[in-house]
C-alpha cells in the first residue's frame, strides 16, 4: 500500500513568527536556468566527475554549471548556480542549522513540495548549542526529510558531514574564496553547497553525484547502487528542477528570515 503524505504543519502554526513567509507566494523562478535544466542532457564528459569534486573550492567556473546527465557508468550528475542577493554565506550557515528544528521551518523553504522534517539521533541540542561555531552545528546530524523531487513525495535521509570527512581537501578550503554551507551523504547521493561572494550577495553552486557516497574512514567515494543498476538523467533533471524552485525562494526570504530569528533557536 502506497504511503500517503501529507504536509506537518503544527496546530499552532499561525503563531510562529515566520508562518508569514508561509502565506507568502514562492519566489518565480529564473525562466533562463528552468529552461537550461529542461534541456537534453549535457555531454558526460562535461560533466565534475565525484572524483574531482574538489575542483568546485578553485577560482572560476567549471564546464557545467547548470545541467545534468547520466553519466557512462550507470550514476548520474546534476548541477545548478544561483544568485543570491542579499545574502551570506553566514545566513545559510545558520540556516543550515536552524531548519531542521521544526517542520514549518522546513515546509516555507517550498511550500510546494516541502512536508516534514525530522532531526535523527537526538541531535537537537548540537543544532542550539552557542559554544559550537554555526558552520560546524551540522556536522555529524542527520535529517530525514519528506519531500517531492519530482515524482511524488518520499522521506529521504540526509547525514552532513564535516566536508574534510567527505574527502574535500582542507588546504584548498583554507585558501579558497568559496565556503560550504552543506556537504552530505544521502541515501543514495553526495550532495554539496557551495557559495562565494558577489557583488550585492553570494553565488550558490550545488551539485549531486546520484549513486555516491564518501567513505568516512577513506575520504574516497563509494558506490551505492548496485553495479548493474542504472540512474535515470530524468532523477537528476528533476532534482535540479526543484533545487532552482527551492534556493530561488530561499534567497528571496532568508534575508528577513535570518534578521528576525538568528537569535531563536
Amino acid at each position: 500500500m502506497t504511503e500517503k503524505f501529507t504536509q506537518n504543519i503544527p496546530a499552532n502554526a499561525a503563531t510562529l513568527p515566520y508562518y508569514k513567509y508561509y502565506l507568502q507566494d514562492m519566489a518565480k523562478v529564473d525562466p533562463t536556468a528552468q529552461k537550461k535544466m529542461t534541456q537534453a542532457p549535457v555531454a558526460p564528459k562535461d560533466a565534475t566527475p565525484v572524483q574531482d569534486r574538489n575542483d568546485l573550492l578553485k577560482p572560476g567556473y567549471l564546464k557545467t554549471e547548470v545541467g545534468y546527465c547520466q553519466m557512462p557508468d550507470g550514476t548520474a550528475f546534476m548541477a545548478n548556480h544561483l544568485k543570491m542577493p542579499n545574502v551570506t554565506a553566514e545566513m545559510l550557515h545558520w540556516w543550515f542549522a536552524w531548519h531542521g528544528l521544526e517542520s514549518m521551518r522546513y515546509v516555507i523553504w517550498n511550500k510546494d513540495d516541502h512536508y516534514d522534517v525530522v532531526v535523527k539521533n537526538g541531535t537537537e541540542a548540537q543544532l542550539k548549542d552557542q559554544s559550537i561555531p554555526m558552520a560546524e552545528r551540522i556536522y555529524g546530524v542527520s535529517h530525514t526529510v519528506t519531500e517531492d523531487t519530482g515524482f511524488g513525495p518520499e522521506k529521504i535521509d540526509i547525514n552532513f558531514k564535516n566536508p574534510v570527512d567527505l574527502g574535500y581537501d582542507p588546504q584548498l578550503l583554507a585558501q579558497s574564496d568559496s565556503d560550504i554551507v552543506a556537504a552530505a551523504n544521502g541515501e543514495t547521493a553526495l550532495m554539496l553547497h557551495v557559495v562565494r561572494p558577489v557583488d550585492g550577495g553570494i553565488e550558490l553552486r550545488s551539485r549531486f553525484w546520484l549513486g555516491w557516497n564518501v567513505d568516512l574512514q577513506t575520504h574516497e567515494p563509494v558506490r551505492v547502487i548496485p553495479d548493474d543498476a542504472k540512474i535515470d538523467g530524468e532523477v537528476a533533471k528533476r532534482l535540479g528542477l526543484h533545487n532552482i524552485k527551492e534556493m530561488t525562494n530561499l534567497a528571496q526570504i532568508l534575508p528577513g528570515l535570518y534578521a528576525e530569528n538568528k537569535a531563536k533557536f
